[in-house]
């Protein structure tokens, strides 16, 4: 399938899977929006409340695409990211004002494939997480 042909939820190498993504926030109203735009592309979605259960989800399965809110109960996004060994494509997505996104990726390196800042248009949603689930396979 030649990617003008693939669809804009698959990723590549994967044929009709469609690519996995799992949405880290603990407003229930955003992640459950961000679930029904990403599910309607095609997005395989699963979503977790907190850091501690996102990273429950993150040793059970295997996703393309972590979509991670900075501010988080019981675990914060930073505290997420220090504690995975090897991680899905980082999607930061945070509605806090004042993160610094030079001092993330300072921090971070090149585990944090994108930083948006809530709220994200829809297009420019999908667009991203299409981007970043094609990087998760070497797109």
């Amino acid at each position: 399938m030649s990617p003008e042909e693939r669809p804009a939820h698959t990723a590549p190498g994967r044929d009709r899977t469609p690519a996995t993504v799992l949405i880290v926030d603990d407003q229930d109203e955003f992640r459950e929006t961000t679930a029904a735009i990403l599910s309607k592309r095609g997005f395989g979605v699963t979503q977790a409340g907190d850091g501690v259960e996102a990273l429950d989800k993150l040793a059970r399965d295997d996703f393309d695409v972590l979509l991670l809110d900075l501010r988080l109960p019981r675990m914060d996004g930073p505290a997420v990211l220090e504690a995975l060994t090897e991680p899905p494509t980082v999607v930061i997505l945070s509605a806090f004002e004042y993160f610094d996104e030079a001092a993330l990726r300072e921090r971070f390196g090149s585990l944090v494939f994108e930083c948006l800042r809530k709220p994200v248009p829809p297009d420019r949603l999908v667009a991203v997480v299409l981007a970043a689930s094609e990087r998760a396979h070497g797109g």
